[in-house]
């Protein structure tokens, strides 16, 4: 028995180190409320919803990098946004309903502090990893975050990045039942 948990625990941490070596990036939602699916449905509903873009990991102009973002975004969800991203929303649009993008974080940097407005931002970069920590706020109330990182793209294009930011922002507002239609007319 013993031996066979000690195979167990040896594969386990193999395929820990694996997962750490692959590009794809790792992925950790730190919270995702239940009814996050639904607020982001509402307020894409309600105008365009709030892109705010910390750090440039990229040697382009930020306006580049945040066209990059939100145009990543309008493949949230698999068939098309709920409503349009922008980092300048039109007027009536729920400003304080946003993702809030952090690229190269401090690692001691938290989600919560990203929903904050006055944010003093200063990124940590490391030479060949591109660490990202995305917010889902309502005000300055944390509704989800999830953090990932990838081997450092080419730039803002890239396919790799394009699906660090898909896939980061899905995680925080999928519904939670699959078998429910992400665009459900009462907004799940």
């Amino acid at each position: 028995m013993r031996k066979s948990l000690r195979a167990v625990f040896a594969l386990l941490t193999a395929g820990l180190a694996l997962a750490a070596c692959n590009s794809s990036g790792i992925w950790v939602t730190d919270l995702a409320r239940p009814d996050s699916h639904g607020l982001y449905a509402w307020a894409a509903s309600k105008g365009d919803l709030r892109v705010v873009v910390l750090g440039n990991p990229f040697d382009v102009a930020k306006a580049e990098l945040e066209s990059a973002v939100v145009d990543a975004l309008d493949s949230v969800p698999p068939g098309g946004p709920l409503g349009t991203n922008s980092t300048t929303p039109r007027p009536g649009s729920r400003t304080a309903i946003r993702f809030v993008f952090a690229f190269d974080p401090p690692r001691n940097m938290s989600a919560y502090a990203l929903c904050r407005e006055d944010i003093g931002f200063q990124p940590a970069p490391s030479p060949d990893t591109l660490r990202t920590l995305i917010s889902f706020c309502d005000g300055g109330t944390l509704q989800a975050s999830s953090a990932g990182q990838l081997r450092r793209p080419a730039g803002p294009r890239d396919d790799s990045f394009l699906s660090l930011i898909g896939n980061g922002v899905w995680s925080m507002v999928q519904h939670p039942d699959p078998t429910i239609d992400a665009d459900c007319a009462n907004f799940c």
